[in-house]
């Protein structure tokens, strides 16, 4: 009777686990979420030419996003302006480190986090992407190219 009992706390726990991971959110990025439309996106933010965002905010200097084939978002670039005094450089670098790179790297395994400090030196630019999304993307233009040297 106890190891039947014990077997359905045990199976209650794992059922209970796995519904909870189920539910774990979609990563939104100020309301932006990955795989939405170029029109769902000009929804939440006001895109320009070349898909910058006009007037980004939260501390942002810069926001671009970039769509794959399909018109799905697959990418976001924020850029924030670089102080130069270099201990605030390094508490911006830190900040953006707890506030987005850990979250999204802890959370998100199917996201892909970094900070590029060299393609602009005048800021840090915070990258985001769907691993998954660009994947099918690169092989589908690899498929496109294999066919092309037949």
């Amino acid at each position: 009777m106890l190891k039947k009992m014990s077997i359905a706390l045990l199976l209650l726990l794992v059922g209970l686990s796995t519904a909870a991971s189920a539910e774990q959110a979609a990563f939104s990025f100020y309301g932006l979420r990955f795989g939405m439309s170029r029109a769902e996106a000009g929804k939440v933010v006001s895109l320009m030419a070349e898909d910058v965002v006009r007037n980004p905010g939260h501390g942002m200097s810069s926001l671009t996003l970039f769509f794959d084939r399909n018109e799905l978002l697959m990418e976001i670039r924020a850029g924030y302006p670089k102080p130069d005094e270099p201990m605030q450089a390094e508490g911006l670098r830190r900040a953006l480190n707890q506030k987005l790179l850990h979250p999204v790297r802890t959370t998100y395994p199917d996201l892909e986090a970094s900070i590029d400090e060299y393609g602009n030196r005048a800021g840090l630019t915070v990258m985001i992407r769907d691993k998954g999304l660009r994947e099918e993307n690169i092989q589908f233009f690899q498929n496109q190219f294999l066919s092309k040297m037949e």
